[in-house]
């Protein structure tokens, strides 16, 4: 009995020791998750059975299975707020869903901010973008992740409006929406873009936060950099934009040439049109000539092919020649000249290929009737022949100075209206017919635009600095044909399917010698700009649907955060000053563009900083009371006028993209500058370049003279004088900002507006010279003196008229003995300009700055003089002489308060008429004015602001002189109390 109670003993022990065990190790299941590495689990792993919570009752708990060991059945509990607080059912940190990764593990529980995902084939919502409301809200519409070890920093970044930059002639936007993805080491550097730029969502909305697609437009970007060496660095740069057709299977074409979408592809092309124009209209004359046509049609014919004592029919690819079956365009426009047709100025030659029509229409022509004429098809094999049509290929004989487009009616606007795309352009302005050729292009629908190009820099390495770029673009097209599951790439033309830019800078110091060496070209094709397709897989090819295109290179000439240009989905979430701001789908453009003119970087003009969005003032501040003194008319600035067009080059604005040179401008300019002393440099260089499309030249031989010097009792003293020989026909057209000037010290009905500047060539051969001193001395005595010279001359060269002869070439007279002119090159049949034009101003300042007690005096006297001959005979000459003079005095009342009074007087003069030639009641030109103001400001400090108030009157009396008459007075004033709060 011992032995056996001793051995039931140790058994309970162990029993008991075994329940000790399990129940210090209690299952938490799928809780916990699973330890990988150092890293903590959680996976998808389905459902879990936990012995424990297996309680043979048949009691309902609702509890899941994994609380029961820890609480039990408490679901009888009274709950009872009053002293035991309330406790939220999950911690904040729980709040939200789970979401898992492709491998099921756990990635968090909250929200999904942002998602883009592309599914095939999967017809309606294979691209799909979310952008939750917590995406804008929380997050701003910006989110970042990056990580770092050793060497290796990496970075992924979403937003909506990022500024990127890969190269300058590549990709530039001010706000690119997607995805950057950047990752750094010492020597190597890689950047990604990613966006769907079909629809990117920027209008988010909490209750559609996805905007799915089953056809949509991509871009991906690559950029990669080297260092090789402490001086040497290259890289390497690929940009794509593909449609994209989420109906078909995944890579079951080259995602990098484009899909034809479900919209391309609903039903087949039945009508073909190419048109030939004259290339350069404006000279009506040499336009396209057209000696020959003919179109290759790829498709799908029954033959017969012998299979040992039989022939069966089987299918084969067969190339039809339009020729050979007597298949010919309609031909419609253009002239016949010399036994050719011809399209000169703004004619038109149009070539249409109908294929088939609908049933009840007219079928003669068509390639549907031919095919049953020429080769004895049946109505039905016919129109097989027509749906399997997989290529069509046009080829002209061409001379002179065409342009060939295509259009077709699957190249329509949103009305199902053809629209042409240019396909190729004759090199110069031929009109000879010696460039006669053939030209041959396929046709399809444009379904990518792809750029891959390489770059080189070089730092400092004995003394040179060098950076160049070269860059290949290509732009595909497919043939919208519907019986086959993959079409084939096309691009360009025969013989010519890229477009070529590159770049190349080159400089080197050495001593007080700089050489400077820049070359250029671009192919006149050479495009950063794609048409995304809609949500339908159509695409409106009208030119007025440019707004709804992408561009890698903005049009941002005043570099601010404003692309220039009207584009869809962009510029919208940039809050315009004075606007209620909302989210525009349709894209903003920039609402004033004036480089150059913001030196401050406030998104205001220089010459009228005091109006905003907030308060607009039509006064530019050169021509406002008081501030006029300071502000000097835009017209004494000074500058570099490379390309000859009257604008400084640093102020101009267009209409193009940012490229750092222009399409179809192929050149060099070189220049060689010394610095002979501290105080002059001398530069001398010539700038050669060329538009082989429009066969124009800019030829420009150029000499700087700059001297500066300081004077310790005379202030600093500035010349700059610069002359050019410019023999330049190229056209640089520019879009300026323009204040209207003032009639008679009057307000301009406007703050300023973007103007179409044309460039009338006025340096086509012509001596040209800028120079242009100033003189500034700031006293220690208080007193001041500023004094500016601008002069601006162009003078023609051979400019001479022909003279009309006789046989015998002798000048031909007229009834009146006066010398017949054949041709006036600066008259109204050639350039209608004046052989002298020029600006000439004058500016004169003198301020002195005192105090009597406690008021401070500043009286002020300022002079202008301007002469201008512009260069048209159209529009007139100026010259007038303006005098102002000034007093300004302030003095403090009570802490924080001081008033200000001014009284300003002014006489200007309107030297440009004879006031002999005017009638009595007519105004000469000449008025006075004054101008008295008083203003009190307070400031104090309230609620976190500074406050500044602000109360005050104006009085404004003019006096208009008149001939032979009392003059003329106008008045007005202005009174006014504002409240600024400031930080």
């Amino acid at each position: 009995m011992g032995v056996l109670r001793a051995k039931f003993a140790l058994l309970l022990g162990a029993v008991a020791l075994c329940t000790l065990e399990v129940g210090a190790q209690i299952d938490y299941g799928n809780r916990l998750g699973r330890r990988v590495d150092e890293r903590r689990v959680f996976s998808a792993a389905g459902r879990s059975m936990l012995i424990d919570a297996l309680d043979p009752t048949i009691q309902r708990w609702y509890l899941p299975q994994e609380l029961f060991t820890e609480y039990g059945r408490r679901q009888w509990q009274y709950t009872n707020y009053a002293r035991d607080p309330f406790l939220r059912y999950v911690s904040r940190s729980q709040e939200g869903f789970y979401f898992y990764d492709p491998y099921g593990d756990l990635i968090t529980r909250g929200w999904l901010i942002y998602d883009w995902r592309q599914t095939q084939p999967l017809t309606s919502a294979s691209n799909q973008v979310t952008k939750r409301g917590e995406y804008r809200s929380w997050f701003n519409r910006l989110i970042i992740s990056s990580d770092t070890s050793g060497d290796y920093s990496y970075s992924i970044v979403v937003g909506d409006e990022l500024f990127t930059t890969l190269t300058p002639l590549t990709f530039r936007k001010t706000g690119f929406n997607g995805v950057v993805t950047s990752l750094a080491t010492q020597r190597l550097r890689a950047t990604g873009l990613f966006s769907r730029i079909s629809s990117p969502i920027i209008d988010i909305s909490a209750d559609f936060p996805t905007r799915q697609l089953e056809n949509a437009t991509n871009l991906s970007a690559l950029r990669f950099e080297a260092d090789v060496s402490d001086h040497l660095t290259v890289g390497a740069t690929f940009i794509n934009a593909h449609s994209n057709n989420g109906a078909l299977e995944s890579f079951q074409e080259s995602p990098f040439t484009g899909l034809l979408t479900s919209g391309q592809l609903d039903r087949r092309l039945e009508l073909l049109v190419v048109r030939l124009s004259d290339d350069s209209p404006e000279d009506g004359e040499g336009g396209a000539v057209l000696f020959s046509d003919d179109v290759e049609i790829t498709t799908t014919l029954m033959r017969e092919v012998a299979a040992g004592d039989s022939v069966t029919l089987v299918p084969r690819d067969t190339v039809i020649t339009g020729s050979s079956i007597g298949y010919r365009p309609l031909r419609e426009g253009g002239k016949v000249r010399d036994g050719f047709l011809t399209a000169d100025g703004s004619e038109r030659i149009m070539l249409k290929y109908p294929l088939a029509v609908e049933d009840g229409e007219n079928e003669a022509g068509t390639l549907r009737l031919l095919l049953q004429q020429s080769l004895g098809l049946s109505l039905a094999e016919a129109e097989d022949a027509v749906t399997a049509i997989k290529k069509v290929r046009f080829r002209l004989i061409l001379a002179n100075d065409y342009r060939v487009e295509v259009a077709s009616d699957r190249q329509t606007n949103p009305v199902d209206q053809p629209q042409f795309l240019q396909v190729a352009r004759a090199a110069g302005n031929i009109k000879n017919r010696l460039n006669q050729q053939e030209v041959a292009f396929d046709y399809g629908l444009p379904t990518a635009s792809q750029i891959y190009g390489l770059t080189a820099e070089m730092r400092d390495w004995y003394g040179f600095d060098f950076y160049g770029e070269l860059n290949v673009n290509t732009r595909y097209r497919k043939y919208p044909t519907t019986t086959l599951k993959k079409h084939k790439a096309i691009a360009g033309i025969v013989g010519d399917q890229h477009d070529v830019a590159y770049m190349v800078n080159l400089a080197r110091n050495i001593g007080p010698w700089r050489f400077f060496l820049e070359g250029f070209g671009m192919d006149d094709g050479y495009s950063t700009n794609v048409r995304p397709v809609d949500g339908r897989g159509l695409v409106d090819y009208s030119p007025e649907a440019i707004i709804q295109s992408y561009d890698f290179v903005d049009d941002n000439d005043d570099n601010d955060r404003h692309p220039d240009q009207l584009r869809r989905y962009q510029g919208s979430l940039i809050p315009i000053p004075g606007q209620y701001f909302l989210v525009r789908p349709n894209g903003v453009a920039d609402p004033a563009v004036f480089p150059g003119y913001d030196e401050n970087g406030d998104f205001l003009s220089d010459f009228n900083q005091n109006s905003n969005g907030e308060r607009q003032n039509f006064f530019p501040d050169y021509d406002e009371p008081f501030l006029r003194y300071e502000v000097d008319r835009p017209e004494f600035l000074f500058g570099i006028d490379l390309n000859n067009n009257g604008w400084v080059d640093r102020f101009e604005n267009d209409d193009e993209p940012d490229y750092p040179y222009k399409k179809d401008h192929w050149g060099y300019n070189f220049y060689t500058s010394v610095q002979v002393n501290p105080e002059i440099r001398l530069t001398a260089g010539r700038l050669r370049q060329a538009m082989h499309q429009a066969a124009r030249d800019n030829d420009t031989f150029y000499g700087i003279f700059t001297f500066t010097k300081s004077f310790p009792t005379l202030g600093r003293w500035r010349l700059f004088d610069m002359v050019r020989r410019a023999e330049d026909n190229i056209e640089d057209h520019l879009v300026q900002w323009i204040v209207p000037r003032a009639e008679f010290g009057q307000f301009s009905e406007t703050t300023g507006s973007n103007v179409p500047v044309p460039d009338l060539l006025a340096a086509e051969n012509t001596w040209i010279n800028t120079l242009y001193s100033d003189w500034e001395y700031d006293s220690p005595r208080g007193w001041s003196t500023r004094h500016r010279f601008k002069m601006d001359v162009w003078k023609q060269r051979e400019a001479e008229v022909i003279l009309a002869r006789d046989e015998e070439g002798r000048v031909l007279l007229d009834d009146e003995g006066a010398p017949v002119v054949a041709f006036d090159p600066l008259g109204p049949e050639g350039r209608n300009g004046r052989e002298s034009s020029s600006f000439v101003g004058l500016i004169n300042k003198a301020a002195y700055a005192f105090s009597w007690k406690s008021i401070g005096i500043s009286p002020r006297i300022k002079s202008e003089f301007m002469r201008r001959v512009p260069f048209s005979r159209s529009a007139p000459q100026e010259r007038s002489y303006d005098v102002l003079y000034m007093v300004l005095a302030n003095f403090p009342i009570l802490h924080r308060s001081y008033v200000q009074l001014g009284v300003e007087g002014r006489f200007f003069y309107d030297l440009k008429g004879d006031e002999g030639q005017l009638a009595a009641g007519e105004q000469t030109g000449v008025f006075r004015g004054t101008v008295l103001a008083c203003q009190l400001t307070s400031t104090r400090a309230y609620s976190g602001y500074e406050l500044t108030t602000q109360m005050g009157v104006r009085f404004d009396r003019r006096s208009l002189e008149i001939k032979d008459g009392d003059g003329e007075r106008k008045t007005s004033g202005l009174v006014f109390l504002s409240v600024f709060a400031g930080l």
